[in-house]
């Protein structure tokens, strides 16, 4: 967790989450409780979130088994409860290959599936796809550089694309899209 050192989050490739908030003496498995995706079901990411110690989203990716349907979960509560959050995501061709969270807006998300880079601003209630001349491709890795706010995106077959700072995207919202105009604060 970027609040605690003691709490960290494990994802499998069999399907295990589990959660230790002492620094990794005890353990917690969690994936019972989460409902809707097959056990079993390869964890393609998981993020502690900075919005408070027991948030945290985990995506599942089913494709080994034939499955493309994205699966993005949250919890507030150290994994007691989870919510599915994939509203906007395309229902059957978008297993989410990976997530990260904007690292001063902890609101804002970025899900990358088979074939397209995802943005959501209210903490995964409504996802909204990033055209931007990304290509059609698998994006594996999100890295959100936390100085320069750089959006680092790794894609299948090992090509590489770099948006410098990403704050405008962290900033848009809903009301600011309808906007005829708008002037965002950029620091550099």
């Amino acid at each position: 967790s970027p609040l605690d050192p003691k709490i960290l989050w494990v994802g499998t490739d069999d399907g295990n989450v589990q959660l230790t908030t002492d620094g990794g003496t005890t353990w917690t498995e969690l994936s019972a409780g989460i409902k809707g995706v097959k056990d079993g079901t390869f964890v393609s990411k998981i993020v502690a979130s900075g919005a408070s110690r027991g948030t945290a989203y985990v995506s599942f990716d089913a494709h080994r088994d034939g499955g493309f349907a994205p699966y993005i979960f949250r919890t507030t509560d150290f994994g007691k409860t989870w919510t599915p959050v994939v509203t906007g995501l395309p229902a059957d061709d978008a297993s989410v290959r990976s997530l990260a969270e904007y690292p001063t807006k902890s609101n804002v998300l970025f899900a990358g599936t088979e074939r397209a880079l995802f943005v959501t601003h209210d903490s995964g209630a409504y996802w909204i796809k990033l055209a931007a001349n990304l290509p059609t491709t698998r994006y594996d890795d999100i890295v959100i550089q936390p100085r320069t706010k750089d959006l680092v995106l790794g894609t299948h077959w090992r090509g590489i694309w770099i948006l410098d700072d990403a704050s405008p995207i962290a900033e848009c919202t809903p009301a600011i899209a309808e906007e005829r105009a708008h002037l965002f604060a950029v620091p550099r």
